[in-house]
């Protein structure tokens, strides 16, 4: 009969456990945040933290197996380590600090190589996780090895399944409530709070049980090597492998279907939670799904039952995966038939869930019955729960190799379709070794010849439907392209892309636009331009994200001695060099340029300040991709000041459309905070903020070497002094802007408010024409830049705001054409202020260029 306090005990447990792993899910999503400030978002970074928290938790679980069957009251001891969990999460951002000032000081005095910063990231990512992972990977073996001692056993699998679905639950809401609104420190609070909960709720039953201390000895003295499954804790090989192929899948499958649901479903902070939600929700369903099969069979669950149900999970995750991956490139196809009613952001987050969860939910809840099945072998074992600890750490360690083979090895050689199509026939080999006790090699080669066979049988996706962006948007990002040019994988880059309609050349990552080699030149080369009229020395240059490359041209082209190209990804890095040299100038190969494959935060964070630079362009993809944030907050532009000169100038894209202008003005804010002089230009539909210690006065002899370096198709109606014309706000102007808009928040590290305010902005539509008019109400010339007629009007200030005033649009450009093309040389003359000569060349056409640049 159970005690009345072994059914509280029943009743207590699970929902503990269960606010446990969402506890876990919230604290390792601000640990990852905090990571990227410290290491760099880079993959070979990320790696480096993820293997050192796994490793913490497999040797918390290692740990735990030799000592759990001798602790007197391991669930007191449970209680603790949650507890424990909790106040170092109080005190975590204190010490992140401290280790980041360490460990960029020693990388940074010591310069070293990229093996050296590796095993530092890796000590440094231990010693700040070593402690709450241990903790997280012991507290399993200890609650079950308690709960035992009290006459509760075959919960295993429940306990599992409900954790799990808690971990599911954290990293949604850490998301969509906890980060937004509380920010990184008020979610540790929060973390704190979840984890003493769970503490103070197993507290009560941690008493030692009568007897127990008496059997402890003889409990725990190992059995033979090799001992029959279920009559010791020895470790048979054929489960110690099952443990290991099962960490070994699960992880294999969560990077690659977060590489693939990037390029399908988006790169937000907000859809990769969705990404690992659904993951984590199918594969609690596997955990249930396993106990109800355990429980139904009861004690004739036997080893032959358990290896036969593992076998058929395994071939059931195969099946699947081959009958849902034809299915991944309708998704965008979904997103484009939803628009009409996807019109807010949890309407457009809502289709993201639908299709994120309908995509995984059948794979993972077959790959999610594995390990729970190999676990409920010693649920009823006096010792098993040494097993059990032995097995997490086994398990982690096939993370750990899932990960890291998956991420650097399997996309690159397979692609992410091609992986999951491998994998899937490396289940069903593993299937049929188990369900075969005769000829196992004769299986195996059969499962791997229909794994082979579905290779050839599944259709192959349709790369126009996958890279349309539609994701993004809700409507095609881009236009439809007619061939595919070259297109690589990998854990570094997504998908990069390059792909051609008509003569036109464009670069896409995970279907997201990054730049062309036509109609977007001009604006490409205006992120360098603009910038380039304010500096007095022309020595030292740093472009944090290459895209095309086009940027880092103008650097080269204009004669800067040093600069230094810092970009994530070397596929980027490849498409660039091969597919754009033209638009580039051959950039990537001129003597003067360092490629560096890193993130440009940790880069200058770990170079000395002895060398500052006179100009750091940064050219980064939108801001609302995960990540992206990190080179707009406060703490990133400290940063940047703190290597440039006093003089020294930096140049920030700002995306104008799907973007409100309360984050407009929180990125304006965030900057002036670091800069007393801050610009807004505005080329076309694009932002260019331009930031300085020193008053920003526009040079002749730079305005003087732009012209003599470049071509008249290069600026607008052939004119480089209509360059001047697309400042839009003065560093007057920029304050008075900021003064109408008290709301807008600075965006720092811990609020974190640009990374998950702005993929709200997707929702907004184009809403470039209403960002602009509400800028150009504090815009540093008078008027709406009304046109009159005759060339004596058509100053450099009027031409250049053509390009973006949003009240003109393309009459006002035919009408400035056709002018521009009655006037004499004398009355152009008369049109621009002294300095250069204005370009002499053929007159446009009305409507040509003016049409063309102002398409989105």
């Amino acid at each position: 009969m159970i005690s009345r306090g072994n059914r509280a005990l029943r009743l207590v447990v699970p929902p503990a456990f269960a606010l446990s792993g969402a506890s876990a899910l919230v604290f390792q999503a601000v640990l990852n945040k905090h990571f990227s400030f410290i290491f760099g978002v880079s993959a070979y970074a990320t790696s480096a933290v993820l293997a050192s928290f796994m490793f913490g938790l497999a040797l918390g679980s290692a740990l735990a197996s030799r000592v759990v069957l001798t602790w007197r009251r391991p669930l007191l001891v449970y209680a603790l380590a949650e507890v424990s969990i909790g106040l170092y999460a109080l005190a975590f951002t204190a010490l992140a600090g401290q280790v980041q000032v360490v460990y960029q000081q020693v990388a940074s005095a010591w310069q070293l190589g990229f093996g050296a910063v590796t095993a530092w990231r890796i000590l440094a990512a231990a010693v700040l996780v070593g402690v709450p992972t241990t903790l997280m990977g012991a507290s399993l073996p200890f609650l079950l090895e308690g709960l035992r001692r009290r006459g509760v056993s075959g919960v295993t699998n429940l306990l599992y399944g409900l954790n799990t679905v808690g971990a599911a639950t954290g990293a949604l809401g850490s998301a969509y409530l906890l980060m937004p609104a509380l920010g990184l420190s008020g979610s540790l609070v929060v973390v704190f709070a979840l984890d003493l909960l769970v503490g103070l709720l197993v507290l009560p039953f941690s008493a030692e049980v009568g007897g127990a201390a008496q059997s402890l000895r003889s409990t725990a003295e190992p059995a033979a090597a090799g001992a029959p499954l279920g009559g010791g804790a020895s470790l048979p090989v054929s489960i110690a492998l099952l443990a290991f192929f099962s960490g070994w899948l699960t992880f294999v499958c969560e990077v690659v279907w977060t590489h693939l649901l990037a390029l399908v479903a988006g790169t937000s902070t907000y859809a990769y939670a969705i990404m690992l939600f659904s993951t984590l929700f199918a594969m609690s369903l596997g955990g249930g799904l396993a106990h109800g099969l355990k429980r139904r069979r009861g004690a004739a669950a036997d080893l032959a039952w358990s290896t036969r149900h593992i076998a058929l999970a395994l071939a059931a995750f195969a099946g699947l995966t081959w009958v849902t991956l034809p299915v991944w490139d309708d998704v965008p196809s979904l997103f484009l038939a939803a628009a009409p009613v996807a019109t807010s952001f949890w309407a457009m987050e809502a289709v993201r869930f639908v299709s994120c969860f309908g995509l995984l939910l059948l794979p993972a809840t077959a790959a999610g019955v594995v390990f729970p099945l190999v676990l409920s072998h010693f649920e009823h074992d006096a010792k098993g729960n040494a097993v059990v600890g032995r097995l997490y750490a086994v398990n982690t360690a096939g993370t750990i190799a899932g990960s890291l083979l998956s991420g650097f090895v399997l996309l690159r050689l397979f692609g992410g379709r091609g992986t999951l199509l491998l994998v899937a026939a490396a289940s069903a080999a593993v299937a049929a070794w188990l369900l075969s006790r005769h000829r196992r090699a004769l299986a195996a080669g059969v499962a791997g010849l229909v794994g082979a066979s579905a290779w050839a049988v599944v259709p192959r996706w349709h790369d126009e439907t996958l890279l349309s962006g539609a994701n993004i948007y809700f409507s095609d990002a881009h236009d439809r392209f007619e061939e595919l040019v070259w297109q690589r994988e990998s854990l570094t880059g997504g998908v990069t892309s390059v792909v051609r309609r008509g003569n036109e050349l464009t670069m896409l990552t995970d279907g997201k636009f990054q730049g062309n080699d036509g109609k977007e030149l001009k604006d490409q080369r205006r992120f360098a331009m603009i910038p380039h009229l304010f500096v007095p020395r022309k020595e030292r240059a740093l472009n944090i994200g290459l895209g095309t490359g086009t940027t880092l041209g103008v650097l080269t082209t204009l004669g800067y001695g040093q600069v230094d190209a810092v970009e994530l990804s070397d596929d980027v890095v490849e498409a660039a060099r091969r597919f754009f040299a033209k638009a580039n100038h051959g950039a990537l190969e001129h003597p003067s340029v360092t490629t560096h494959l890193e993130d440009g935060r940790n880069f200058l964070a770990l170079r000395p300040k002895a060398a500052p630079y006179d100009l750091v362009s940064i050219e980064i993809t939108s801001i609302w991709f995960a990540g992206a944030g990190n080179l707009y907050n406060d703490e990133f532009y400290a940063l940047a000041a703190e290597h440039l000169g006093q003089q020294g100038v930096l140049q920030q894209w700002l995306q104008l459309h799907h973007m409100s202008v309360t984050n407009v003005a929180s990125i304006v804010r965030t900057l002036r905070k670091r800069f007393r002089y801050v610009q807004l230009w505005v080329p076309s539909h694009q932002g260019v903020l331009i930031a300085s210690q020193s008053p920003l006065t526009v040079r002749p002899e730079r305005l003087a070497e732009l012209e003599s370096s470049f071509g008249a198709e290069d600026f607008h109606f052939g004119w480089p002094s209509t360059l001047l014309g697309e400042l839009l706000l003065d560093a007057d102007g920029t304050d008075a802007f900021l003064a109408s808009q008290p709301a807008a928040p600075l965006s720092t590290d811990d609020n974190l408010f640009l990374e998950y305010a702005t993929p709200r902005g997707n929702a907004l539509g184009w809403n470039f024409d209403e960002t602009v008019a509400r800028l150009e109400r504090f815009a540093c010339a008078p008027g709406h830049c009304a046109f009159a007629p005759g060339a004596e009007s058509l100053t450099p200030m009027r031409l250049g705001r053509a390009w973006f005033a949003p009240e003109h649009g393309a009459r006002w450009h035919a009408e400035v054409a056709a002018a521009l093309d009655q006037a004499s040389p004398a009355e152009r003359a008369r049109a621009l202020p002294p300095g250069p000569s204005p370009r002499e060349g053929p007159a446009p056409v009305a409507g040509g260029p003016g049409v063309e640049s102002a398409v989105p």
